[in-house]
């Protein structure tokens, strides 16, 4: 058996596994520390290669996390695998970036791949070998049916020529999925996927591209390779021949939310940093920045918007595990929403900074303009935004006819058994199934179908306006069902290249959003993290957050709930642990953050923008 069962992991031992990675990395704000934002901001200066904290991931061996038990690595569930790498993130997307570039190409392997293929290449990525991926081409972009790389047959060799550009990891890979042309025309069957394996070429027979100049991630290798003439065996394919376009489907399902993941960290430290700014930084007569209502509500709000795409990333993670087909639509919804509501939220955050946001060494080493440098390329990799958009948008309708159904049907017991499976983190999982996931969802949403059934479940333990906000997500999807028909009516065949689609389909991934919340409630309400407490009103806030997106005007929090969730925000700084469904204890400690971070500028120092210094 490929992915035999194993012992079933539980939220501690994830826990433990995380704070090893982070003893190996070492507090960020050492400048020693092998991942010291010193060190990042440096590299990053230099437009660099991370190689000193690269090396310390190598230390650790993280590529075998990258791998299944039974092929050669140590990953129990893609869950945990990819908490290891938002915990990275935290520290440098670039450095994440890097460490996950191996994992891209073995991704389409262990998906669509035969057992030997599997076995063989889980084996090289463990050993600390890379696989990247070959998708892309200059002149075609996010369009590969019109790529024209060509892999000819000749015998039992394939005989492969063109450029693949631009490529992460392109000088660097032991090997290359590679999406090439293997009939003419444009159809799907046109195209197939190949490892291209560099041991078995001549150098004459591949030529690697510079690499690029980057606004973010500047460390990053990303090149490009072209192929003359490279002899690929034929039992290197990829599946069937024919089967590019589907093997690209599968293995972007996974890929997607590893780039989400990504954006989790980064947002972890922008908000880490911001928070510790605003407790201590005195304006207006001694009231702190956190004190102002305004700034307040910034800090709330962004930790809102961090809850809300950890429990979209974490939850949509578990389908590989608990019902692989429903990742096709859950993927796209997450890396639609997450990277564009994050991102926002760091330009919020940037707001509450100030100047000293624009400083490049002063304030934090510079390291939260680097993280909104680095969040950019998270919208467009892998996907963009209206790739996603539009691949949600062909099941909206379905799934909302479907939902509104479910909403007047009994409770159904072995739907309500699956997505306590999917929603609560902390309950084992079983082996990662890559080889059943689909290519449409057929308008499934679990989640949205058991809205109702889950609020009234969970209507004694929420408070009555948690409740009426929860009843208002029903309401907003039977308006979405309406305003889509209606659309849809006027627009006839031109609907689904308006605008009106794709601003139907953000509100449909909006309430997709709030419906993972009351679901995640629900299947945690007995052990909910610390991150996530009840007494905090945390639900009905995330709710109000997610209605406010659609209404900018209405669903501003109260004071008093912008209060008592920063409580929670203040705990965790304090502590030093992740805003996370994984509040993992960070390395270093919130002193030596503060006292790095330049928070404190009540005396006069050289880090003082109001102090005296003298001319250089």
């Amino acid at each position: 058996m490929l992915f035999p069962e194993v012992k079933k992991k539980g939220s501690d031992e994830v826990l433990q596994t995380l704070r090893q990675l982070e003893r190996a990395m070492g507090d960020p704000w050492d400048d020693k520390a092998p991942a010291s934002f010193a060190r990042i901001m440096a590299d990053d200066e230099a437009e660099r290669f991370p190689v000193t904290a690269y090396d310390a991931l190598v230390g650790e061996k993280v590529s075998r996390w990258l791998v299944p038990e039974g092929c050669g690595g140590m990953m129990f569930s893609y869950a945990e695998s990819l908490q290891m790498y938002r915990a990275i993130a935290r520290r440098d997307m670039t450095l994440a970036t890097v460490a996950i570039l191996p994992f891209i190409g073995y991704l389409s392997i262990v998906t669509c791949g035969t057992e030997e293929q599997i076995r063989r290449y889980g084996k090289f990525v463990a050993a600390g070998g890379s696989i990247s991926w070959g998708l892309s081409e200059g002149q075609h972009g996010s369009d590969v049916l019109t790529n024209e790389t060509r892999a000819d047959l000749q015998g039992d060799v394939y005989k492969v020529n063109g450029e693949k550009w631009p490529i992460g990891f392109a000088d660097r890979a032991g090997a290359m999925i590679v999406h090439a042309r293997t009939a003419e025309g444009s159809s799907p069957v046109t195209h197939s996927m190949l490892i291209v394996d560099r041991t078995h070429l001549d150098r004459s027979q591949y030529r690697v591209l510079p690499n690029e100049r980057l606004y973010g991630v500047r460390g990053l290798p990303l090149g490009g390779v072209r192929y003359e003439d490279a002899p690929v065996p034929a039992s290197q394919l990829l599946g069937r021949e024919g089967a590019g376009l589907e093997v690209t489907l599968k293995s972007q399902q996974s890929l997607r939310l590893g780039v989400a993941a990504l954006c989790l960290g980064g947002l972890d430290t922008g908000l880490r940093l911001t928070y510790g700014f605003a407790v201590n930084r005195p304006l207006y007569g001694g009231q702190k920045v956190s004190q102002i209502p305004v700034s307040a509500r910034q800090l709330a709000d962004a930790y809102a918007d961090l809850m809300i795409s950890e429990i979209l990333v974490a939850s949509s993670t578990r389908l590989v595990h608990v019902l692989p087909k429903q990742m096709f639509l859950y993927s796209c919804i997450s890396k639609y929403l997450v990277p564009n509501r994050l991102d926002a939220a760091l330009r919020s955050l940037s707001q509450v900074l100030g100047a000293r946001f624009y400083m490049r060494d002063r304030f934090g080493h510079g390291v939260f303009q680097k993280i909104l440098r680095d969040i950019g390329m998270t919208s467009f990799v892998d996907g963009n935004s209206y790739v996603n958009m539009r691949i949600v948008g062909t099941q909206m309708g379905l799934a909302l006819g479907k939902a509104l159904k479910a909403y007047e049907a009994p409770e159904d017991a072995k739907r309500r058994e699956l997505l306590d499976e999917i929603y609560d983190v902390q309950r084992p999982v079983g082996p990662p199934r890559w080889h059943q996931l689909g290519l449409s969802a057929s308008g499934e949403d679990l989640a949205l179908f058991d809205l109702v059934h889950a609020l009234e479940r969970l209507k004694p333990s929420i408070s009555a306006q948690e409740y009426a906000l929860g009843r208002k997500i029903v309401s907003e999807v039977e308006r979405l069902e309406e305003d889509l028909k209606a659309d849809q009516a006027r627009l006839g065949r031109d609907f689904a290249n308006s605008a009106n689609f794709y601003a139907l389909t953000d509100r449909y991934c909006s309430l997709n959003a709030a419906a993972a919340c009351v679901q995640f409630a629900l299947a945690n309400l007995d052990h909910l993290p610390e991150s996530l407490p009840l007494s905090s009103g945390w639900l009905g806030y995330v709710l109000k957050r997610i209605l406010h997106w659609n209404a900018p005007v209405d669903y501003i929090p109260e004071q008093e709930e912008t209060t008592r969730l920063l409580s929670v925000v203040d705990e965790l700084y304090r502590q030093n642990k992740a805003f996370s469904v994984f509040p993992v204890e960070y390395e270093g400690t919130v002193e030596t953050m503060e006292q790095a971070g330049v928070f404190m500028t009540s005396k006069a120092s050289i880090y003082d923008l109001n102090a005296e210094r003298p001319l250089p």
